[in-house]
């Protein structure tokens, strides 16, 4: 039991309280505070929100319907350079999917 009371008082020492219930003097808790600044939580870093919107746009469902729009978009060029009148099929369904894919990109962005 004294160890420990000793270890407390060598504590109090250390601090320099003027007293268990009294704190630091005035003048000691001003050049701490001059040395240390105040006493406050600095905000959390954020991400920023154009990282987000990558996350959301390339990652995860959307990279798929993004190289499915590519691949459609692929398809429909070597179809137009190879005859004169390609089908537009293709298109149609690069369209759909980015559509699919910005639509999707915009609900999570909403969540």
């Amino acid at each position: 039991m004294q160890s420990a009371l000793s270890h407390i008082q060598a504590g109090i020492s250390r601090c320099e309280f003027d007293g268990i219930y009294q704190g630091l003097s005035t003048q000691r808790a001003a050049e701490i505070l001059a040395r240390d600044g105040p006493n406050q939580l600095t905000p959390p870093k954020t991400t920023p929100e154009w990282i987000k919107f990558c996350k959301q746009m390339f990652g995860g469902f959307a990279i798929l319907l993004w190289i499915g729009a590519i691949l459609c978009f692929f398809a429909y060029s070597i179809l137009a350079s190879t005859s004169e009148d390609p089908q537009g099929d293709n298109v149609r369904i690069e369209h759909v999917t980015n559509e699919l894919s910005c639509n999707q990109l915009f609900l999570q962005l909403c969540m």
